[in-house]
């Protein structure tokens, strides 16, 4: 029975993760303003459920507890998630009754005013069509992808997650790069036509909630422009952007016969030290040469010079890239070296983009590719 009275105990990391999770789906515009910001407890039988339901996202979670009185309570969620992160590891009690709830823990007891239970919300599961794949292979794709999205300009604000026979790809753009990877879905469990453009501000939560989960459940309804992502404890349901990205496939090459080949780790500490004295949006000078990549950088009070050895295939070269760009696309390169990739361009004024991926297996450089376009030398 729906009511204003619960009472529950479980131990306090159990509570802390789980308020934690809820709380981050909360809109953090609305951080000084807590009576738009709850989270909603619903205690029945041996389970705990604490909901969101905010703008365009929902999501839940469910924990065992021992319910000694089962109901319903709305708390200010940010609030409680600064209580229950400072508590003793020890069992928890929750009491509500009335317009309070009343907390308890080890020598700690706290008193809060409730929200109108009646003004919060239970979103109902989405119903569409549904496809599983692997919580970890999900979450190392986000990682290697979402960065390139932009995050000024809506049109490229998703991450286009999209099927290709048994395989789901991932790719996102910014305009001046191009990231795509790809993963499985299980076996006899995919989303034959899934072609949705996920904003990638949640897929941060996504990947943090779901990378260590065995398998996670997806779930799309197009005509609702909705997309939901669950576990067997966990649901996260959101809005899909409502734009599509150019086609962008195409830009990658089949064949790549001018490359360098670098050792993935010697490279990101040259970069992130020669990075050190350019100001803003200024790029990094790389000069290909020979055996040896030399790495340049200056602003108005300092300069820097990085050398360090490759294998070049092909001519001579000298591009300027951004380094901060150039690192979130080495950050998705899983072998120990690197290949940069350079591609030609129809301008003779105008250098190609540069093509980012793993050295090694067949598979593994079919998986992962990043395409940044240098700036002008």
């Amino acid at each position: 029975m729906i009511g204003r009275t619960l009472k529950f105990q479980v131990n306090n990391d159990v509570l802390s993760n789980a308020v934690s999770f809820a709380v981050r789906l909360l809109n953090p515009r609305n951080r000084d303003g807590e009576q738009t910001s709850g989270v909603r407890i619903d205690a029945d039988g041996k389970t705990v459920k604490l909901s969101v339901v905010e703008d365009d996202t929902s999501g839940s979670i469910e924990i065992v507890a021992n319910v000694e009185v089962p109901g319903s309570v709305l708390i200010p969620g940010r609030l409680l998630l600064e209580i229950v992160t400072k508590l003793p590891n020890s069992s928890v009690t929750l009491d509500a009754e009335k317009n309070q709830v009343n907390l308890s823990c080890a020598g700690s007891k706290f008193t809060l005013q409730t929200m109108d239970i009646a003004k919060s919300l239970v979103a109902p599961p989405l119903e569409g069509t549904t496809g599983v794949v692997d919580g970890h292979e999900l979450g190392e794709a986000i990682h290697k992808v979402a960065n390139a999205a932009a995050k000024d300009v809506p049109m490229y604000a998703g991450v286009l997650f999209n099927t290709s026979g048994e395989k789901i790809s991932l790719l996102a753009t910014d305009r001046y790069r191009v990231a795509i990877d790809e993963m499985k879905w299980k076996s006899g469990k995919a989303i034959t036509d899934l072609d949705a453009l996920v904003p990638a501000r949640m897929l941060g939560e996504i990947a943090k909630t779901f990378s260590n989960q065995g398998e996670v459940t997806i779930t799309t309804k197009a005509d609702a422009y909705r997309i939901s992502f669950a576990s067997d404890s966990k649901v996260v349901t959101f809005a899909l952007l409502k734009t599509s990205l150019p086609a962008l496939r195409e830009l990658f090459p089949e064949n790549i016969d001018h490359f360098a080949i670098i050792n993935k780790q010697e490279l990101i500490e040259s970069i992130r030290r020669a990075a050190l004295v350019v100001v803003g949006d200024q790029a990094l000078v790389m000069n290909f040469n020979g055996e040896n990549l030399n790495i340049e950088g200056a602003s108005q009070n300092a300069q820097v010079s990085e050398t360090i050895g490759i294998e070049l295939t092909g001519d001579d070269l000298k591009v300027k890239l951004r380094p901060n760009f150039l690192l979130d696309g080495i950050s998705g390169v899983t072998t120990e070296f690197i290949k940069i990739g350079f591609t030609k361009s129809p301008n003779p004024n105008k250098p190609g983009p540069v093509l980012i991926s793993n050295h090694g297996s067949k598979d593994a450089v079919d998986s992962y590719r990043y395409l940044l376009q240098p700036n002008l030398l």
